[in-house]
């Protein structure tokens, strides 16, 4: 039960945090090329996506090391997991993508907010932002349903 749930708050989660992600990137992309100032809108955008990204991995990571069945399986014989293709996809690279994901989110966050000049700071973001989700976009299970318990 407590699997299921964790899993299915996992599986929404995953919506916020792309919506977000989109919202941060336009308002850095659009403050950049219109050499808009810093607005408040920026700084909630700028703040949700690593905060989102944060606690997604912490709903993760509490199904990679304690109550997800496929990662006790594939914890229990790692050789064998990494000969599974989706086995080896959650132990290894999905966890790595998120873990990167995460470090380009946080690192964009500080050093843009170490910049006084807004338009420097715009773009600081809709890089470092652009990478991060770059990354969460390319180890996200598409191959699970929308939403759960839909299939």
């Amino acid at each position: 039960m407590l699997y299921q749930v964790t899993l299915h708050l996992h599986n929404i989660l995953r919506w916020a945090v792309l919506a977000v992600a989109l919202w941060a990137l336009f308002r850095a992309f659009t403050g950049w090329l219109g050499k808009g100032g810093w607005l408040p809108a920026d700084k909630t955008a700028s703040k949700l996506y690593p905060i989102l990204l944060d606690v997604q991995t912490v709903f993760g990571l509490v199904l990679y090391v304690g109550i997800s069945p496929l990662m006790q399986k594939a914890t229990a014989d790692i050789p064998a997991a990494m000969a599974n293709k989706e086995l080896r996809f959650y132990l290894v690279e999905h966890i790595s993508a998120i873990v990167i994901a995460l470090a380009f989110a946080h690192i964009g966050k500080v050093r843009a907010m170490r910049l006084t000049d807004s338009v420097a700071r715009h773009k600081t973001l809709f890089f470092w932002y652009g990478a991060s989700l770059l990354m969460v976009l390319s180890r996200i299970p598409w191959n699970r349903p929308l939403l759960p318990g839909l299939h």
